[in-house]
């Protein structure tokens, strides 16, 4: 099988084209590492028989700058919540949907993240994780 992934913003999320591209790479490059050979990313171009559609639609993306700034501090928490929706490629019958969470809590974890890029490749990861375990 393959992958095509696509990740946009949800209603009323602020989300630039730059931070799409980079989620969607962080994605895909998890599938060439944790799929061990199963699931491959393809581009959105290609695709054909066998191929599946990974729609990532990001419901929150809050890096916690604002309130932090005018704290004149680090983000006490951080936040990338989305909802992944599996079909097929080729016939585009919707085969999952699940959502997606990855929070850092400053208050409940010693994990030392300072930027919300640090958190990306553990929402992309729990992405992964949710498509891998579905049936193929």
């Amino acid at each position: 099988h393959h992958v095509r992934v696509n990740v946009s913003a949800g209603e009323g999320v602020q989300l630039p084209p730059s931070t799409r591209d980079r989620l969607a790479f962080r994605i895909s490059d998890c599938f060439r590492s944790a799929s061990g050979g199963k699931l491959m990313p393809v581009t959105q171009e290609k695709g054909g028989e066998g191929t599946l559609d990974a729609q990532v639609s990001i419901t929150r993306y809050d890096d916690g700058i604002l309130f932090a700034r005018s704290s004149f501090r680090e983000p006490d928490s951080m936040n990338i919540d989305g909802e992944v929706i599996l079909s097929d490629g080729e016939s585009k019958e919707r085969l999952a949907v699940f959502g997606v969470s990855q929070t850092y809590d400053r208050s409940r974890t010693f994990a030392g993240l300072t930027t919300i890029d640090e958190l990306e490749p553990l929402f992309a990861q729990g992405v992964v994780a949710g498509i891998t375990q579905q049936p193929q």
